[in-house]
């Protein structure tokens, strides 16, 4: 690989085992311990377990992926049929990111004043991308409960 290959790279993985190990638990521990005692066959059960646990979330990483591309698509699509200012389009993608935003993050992200930000982010909670979790008056915080909703939902694959 390339030196400019590196900033290509993924930064966290897409395919998580330990959600596939933790509920398979049990037969997990029970096939380590085969291989420790009997080695041989038990090696090649291991395996076996192992591959289909990253056939079970390599499709629940596409699964999520796509579903979080439909979210993206539709968020943008609410935003060109509203009119909304292109400074939101980018703002509305880094929630796929970090889905938790506030006044301050939108001031910093639009380079805008509090009161413009204010007004974006009453336009994001009406066309429903956000929705404020704090019940606050002051210090708001907002959360773009769909995405939440795909990354923690179970996958149809289980």
């Amino acid at each position: 690989m390339s030196r400019d290959d590196h900033g290509k790279l993924l930064e966290h993985p897409v395919v998580y085992m330990s959600a596939y190990i933790n509920e398979h638990r049990k037969q997990y521990v029970d096939l380590l311990l085969r291989i420790s005692q009997q080695g041989g066959q038990a090696w090649s059960d291991w395996i076996g377990f192992f591959l289909e646990a990253i056939r079970t979330q390599s499709l629940d990483a596409i699964w999520r992926s796509e579903e979080l591309i439909n979210l993206q698509v539709r968020f943008q699509d609410l935003l060109k049929t509203d009119g909304a200012p292109t400074r939101l389009f980018p703002v509305v993608d880094s929630l796929f990111a970090s889905p938790a935003i506030n006044i301050a993050d939108l001031m910093k992200h639009t380079e805008t004043t509090k009161t413009t930000a204010g007004k974006d982010m009453e336009r994001l909670e009406r066309l429903g991308i956000v929705r404020e979790i704090t019940g606050r008056e002051r210090e708001r915080d907002w959360l773009a409960q769909d995405i939440v909703n795909v990354i923690s939902k179970e996958s149809p694959q289980q």
